[in-house]
């Protein structure tokens, strides 16, 4: 513990306070992250919907953050991500609050797509707002702060979720409308205090580069950010298996409660708040792709592990396997994209989004039909090979780009040779 704080410390020295105030908006909005861990959950054991209702609704919910992702990120561009951010949470409060009094699978449906869209336009403008706050050689920690606060808030929001529920679904809703509602006051209290513009840069601006910097060296940047959104949207298919599908599996296959599900996932949560910042300390200058690369195995051979046996003695271990992979490939992946948008950040970052989001639309369905088609066993199995091959993609996309990573290190390697 001594060693993982000092190592946060060090990686936490330099960041400005406004990048704090970011991260307290993501925190309290997340840690009101009460309805989408419990969402499938809630659909199938207290509205008795059917798998093709779930699937339906599911990839609303995909779609409308695809959209979502879209819109925050193009509109960023052209409004500002803080005019972006503080809209999205206003109408996001709205949205959900609306949800528990929707009767019909297809007004649920229509109910989660708005919700989601509204909702996810949250999350490039805040991620962008983000990386405009640093210079370029502190990206990767303000990300990962970003992240930190995120899954801290994660690791309060489906504990007292999980307990809630146990009571009743409608305060699920109600919660997370409220925390929308209370990242925005944090927000606007922000804006008095330093100005819009400190907080995000201008109109259509993002982060700047590095001063006096020679423009990176990349090999055909736009196909290499094409091919590796596609990896991403693969991956957030077999990665969102454990917030869609793994409480379906452990309430019918372990008989857990609602409860127990939330204490499992706010582990998940807090393995990332203690070990996030350390170990990025730690591989801080490593080319992020293939950072990212050692993640995709982890997090999604972590699902295998459900197969070995029964109970804590299986999820526990996939819990930490898990959060292991999505501390290394996440934060990583949102960086490498980031340094491949060159003057777009808000559009990519917008694009990247989308990308994750599109495994909601796929998730919820494959993974319940897959189950009850061929078994459990089958699809974390599927999950844990598809794994191998996404982290062997981002292998080959970063021998690909020479990313800014890459030319600092060969810069380093010759200075060293000359000498």
């Amino acid at each position: 513990m001594r060693l993982s704080l000092r190592h946060s410390f060090a990686a936490f020295h330099g960041l400005p306070p406004r990048l704090w105030l970011l991260c307290a908006v993501g925190l309290v909005n997340r840690a009101g992250t009460m309805v989408v861990p419990f969402l499938t959950l809630y659909l199938v054991s207290e509205r008795g919907y059917s798998t093709s209702d779930v699937g339906l609704i599911g990839a609303c919910f995909g779609g409308g953050a695809i959209a979502g992702s879209l819109l925050g990120g193009f509109a960023s561009h052209r409004f500002g991500v803080i005019a972006v951010t503080l809209s999205s949470l206003v109408l996001g409060a709205a949205a959900f609050a609306v949800l528990p009094w929707l009767d019909s699978p297809l007004s649920m449906a229509v109910g989660v797509l708005v919700a989601s869209t509204v909702n996810d336009a949250f999350r490039p403008a805040l991620m962008t707002a983000v990386a405009s706050t640093v210079d370029p050689a502190s990206r990767v920690r303000a990300l990962s702060a970003m992240r930190l606060a995120l899954n801290l808030g994660m690791a309060l929001g489906p504990a007292i979720g999980g307990m809630v529920a146990a009571i009743d679904y409608t305060w699920l809703f109600l919660g997370d409308a409220a925390s929308c509602l209370l990242a925005a006051a944090a927000l606007v209290w922000g804006i008095r205090r330093w100005g819009a513009a400190s907080l995000g840069g201008e109109r259509g601006q993002g982060p700047s580069p590095a001063r006096d910097a020679p423009p990176p060296r990349r090999r055909h940047p736009q196909r290499t950010m094409a091919a590796l959104l596609i990896v991403c949207a693969i991956y957030a298919i077999v990665i969102f298996q454990f917030f869609t599908t793994v409480p379906v599996f452990l309430h019918a296959e372990f008989a857990w409660s609602e409860a127990h599900v939330g204490q499992l996932l706010g582990l998940q949560a807090l393995l990332i708040v203690g070990l996030q910042m350390p170990l990025v300390h730690r591989l801080e200058g490593r080319a992020p792709l293939r950072v990212a690369a050692v993640g995709a195995v982890l997090s999604c051979v972590a699902l295998g592990v459900l197969t070995l046996g029964h109970g804590v003695s299986v999820a526990i271990p996939c819990t930490v396997l898990w959060a292991i992979g999505e501390m290394l490939s996440l934060p990583f992946l949102t960086t490498a994209v980031v340094n491949l948008a060159g003057d777009r950040p808000a559009r990519a970052m917008g694009l990247f989004t989308a990308a994750l989001s599109s495994g909601w639309i796929i998730a919820p369905g494959l993974g319940l039909w897959m189950s009850e088609t061929w078994g459990w066993a089958a699809l974390w199995i599927g999950c844990a090979t598809v794994g191998v091959a996404i982290a062997g993609a981002m292998l080959l996309l970063a021998s690909k780009a020479a990313e800014p990573h890459d030319d600092r290190k060969s810069t380093d390697a010759s200075s060293r040779s000359t000498s």
